[in-house]
């Protein structure tokens, strides 16, 4: 699948999402919202890597008749591993002494989301919870679509589904920390559902571009998650509504992607977010030293150093190790071809 720009804008909207309510850490304006908001990048990210993943997967099935989950796990690790490596290599070397092997251990075999059992992670790898939770994710999901698209649908649906109940056991029992990665699964799964049912949907999308609406109600709909002044004598319904906010929040970001890819809006292909999104994994990784509280760094380098490292990392790192990638893929395409 080549790459489609109204997504990389999408992302860096997601992306700038999370650098602001990091930011605010570092500036002192830090709020519940700003770290609402900041949740609410990293799970446009979830639905959009869902979409997209579960697109390839299921177009190899059409096409081939078979999943090849082998493929699937090498593709993985050629996209993620290289420049999360390379910034737990650096980070690692720079902060050791901050550093406990139990962080050093769950950050380098992406079990972060369980950080929490431990007792609160080092502000600059407390960030790699989200890779943790989309590896955990991926690892299995290839086995359930390689089942079929009727099963596909309905694992997706059971996780949309069990969300806000995991999420309300999280709130009312804090010894349930390992839950993480279970209770933002549905954003994810919300992606995955959109490529599931994409075919169907993309004609009725394609001719109402008011469905861009979407991104401005999904955008809303956070404010009303703070659970502290909900009525406790009606518990748990009303924290389970609250919890459930983000089941509505996946499905607008899903309705708005399609929209996107559709309707493809102009800001969102404008050259500077398309180019912000294609280093948003980059600029995920490195923005978070830049934004601790602590780092004795003036205020105004915070962004352009996260960014200067971004663009390192991606032009260094990402694209010649995704080139490689396609290079090994040619050769063993000829090579396959050659031997028959």
């Amino acid at each position: 699948m080549t790459r489609i720009p109204s997504l990389d804008g999408l992302r860096a909207s997601s992306i700038l999402l999370v650098l602001i309510g990091h930011f605010a850490f570092a500036a002192g304006f830090h709020s519940e919202l700003t770290d609402i908001y900041a949740h609410a990048g990293v799970r446009i990210f979830f639905v959009i890597s869902g979409y997209l993943i579960t697109t390839l997967m299921l177009r190899e099935i059409e096409r081939n008749g078979t999943l090849s989950i082998k493929d699937f796990y090498i593709r993985r690790a050629w996209r993620i591993l290289p420049a999360a490596y390379a910034y737990l290599a650096v980070i690692t070397w720079i902060e050791h002494e901050q550093f406990s092997w139990t962080d050093i251990g769950l950050s380098w075999g992406y079990l972060a989301s369980f950080a929490p059992l431990f007792g609160r992670p080092p502000w600059d790898l407390s960030h790699l919870w989200s890779l943790s939770v989309e590896e955990q994710f991926y690892f299995v999901w290839p086995l359930v679509v390689a089942l079929g698209l009727i099963r596909t649908k309905q694992m997706a649906w059971a996780a949309v589904l069990a969300a806000p109940l995991i999420q309300h056991a999280h709130h009312v029992s804090h010894g349930l920390d390992m839950l993480v990665s279970l209770e933002v699964m549905d954003s994810i799964a919300a992606g995955c559902l959109l490529a599931a049912y994409a075919p169907k949907l993309i004609p009725f999308v394609s001719n109402r571009r008011w469905l861009g609406f979407a991104w401005p109600l999904a955008l809303v709909v956070p404010v009303f998650l703070p659970e502290g002044s909900l009525p406790q004598w009606l518990s748990p319904w009303p924290q389970l509504l609250s919890h459930s906010v983000w089941t509505i929040f996946n499905f607008l970001a899903a309705i708005g992607i399609l929209w996107a890819i559709t309707a493809k809006p102009r800001i969102l292909n404008h050259w500077l977010p398309v180019w912000i999104g294609t280093m948003s994994y980059s600029l995920y990784l490195w923005q978070m030293p830049f934004m601790n509280p602590e780092a004795p760094i003036s205020l105004w380098l915070r962004i352009p150093l996260s960014f200067a490292c971004a663009a390192l990392s991606y032009y260094a790192i990402e694209r010649p190790v995704l080139a490689l990638r396609g290079w090994t893929r040619k050769r063993k395409a000829t090579q396959a071809a050659t031997a028959t």
